[in-house]
């Protein structure tokens, strides 16, 4: 937030897997300009698909409406900061000003979600625990590299790094995961710049992505979820 405040940039905040988290008693997903919040069936609550994003400066919410809604005014006050309108509802109706999206959210999605976020309070508390069972496991034992937490972590997975000092085979790992049926994922995609697609970014890496890409070779994750797993969480330090 510094950073961009000093450069004169907007930080946008993906706060997609840190839902309900928190740093010096802030929520995350409150301190960008905007920010994103995913509520995909796997994540801390779900509405089955979608997500949220919010913001606190009305021509970004203006702008966001308008991007997710076919790029059209329709849904936009006629003061709108985006656009001037011409006072014709004929056209206004159909006005699209903007390169846009059919990504509206269905009623019954945000029913389940505004249900889903009263439960968040108690199923953060409830990941939390499982974290710190997982790490009293974990942390003390210099062949994994785990998690550290900046404030307060809500837990959506558990990150483990295979520590490359120990030169591991993390293949082995995973053929001794998949015969004993857990289940294990790449750490939220790994090295972004690894993928094919970051050809079509106009992109440059300042430095080197060292971490990165160790994470990317050596990491994996497994799944957190709002129950008690503690028989779950000592079988994968088991295997």
């Amino acid at each position: 937030r510094d950073f961009a405040d000093r450069h004169g940039l907007y930080f946008f905040e993906d706060n997609c897997e840190s839902l309900d988290a928190e740093l010096n008693g802030r929520k995350a997903g409150s301190f960008g300009d905007m920010a994103t919040h995913s509520f995909f069936f796997s994540h801390h609550i779900s509405t089955m698909e979608g997500g949220m994003v919010v913001t606190d400066d009305e021509e970004f919410d203006h702008l966001l409406r308008s991007i997710r809604n076919h790029g059209w005014t329709r849904d936009l006050p006629a003061d709108s900061p985006i656009f001037e309108g011409r006072g014709d509802d004929f056209y206004e109706a159909y006005r699209f000003i903007l390169p846009g999206y059919n990504v509206r959210s269905i009623e019954m999605s945000g029913a389940i979600g505004l249900v889903q976020l009263r439960k968040l309070p108690e199923m953060t508390k409830a990941r939390r625990r499982n974290l710190a069972y997982f790490q009293s496991l974990f942390a003390d034992d210099s062949r994994f590299i785990i998690q550290r937490e900046n404030g307060a972590n809500s837990s959506f997975c558990f990150p483990i790094i295979l520590n490359p000092n120990h030169k591991p085979d993390r293949e082995k790992v995973f053929a001794a995961l998949n015969d004993a049926d857990i289940g294990y994922r790449i750490i939220t995609g790994g090295c972004f710049t690894r993928h094919d697609v970051i050809r079509y970014y106009d992109y440059e890496i300042v430095g080197d992505v060292k971490n990165a890409e160790i994470a990317h070779d050596y990491g994996f994750f497994v799944g957190n979820h709002p129950f008690d797993l503690t028989p779950q969480i000592k079988r994968v330090h088991e295997i």
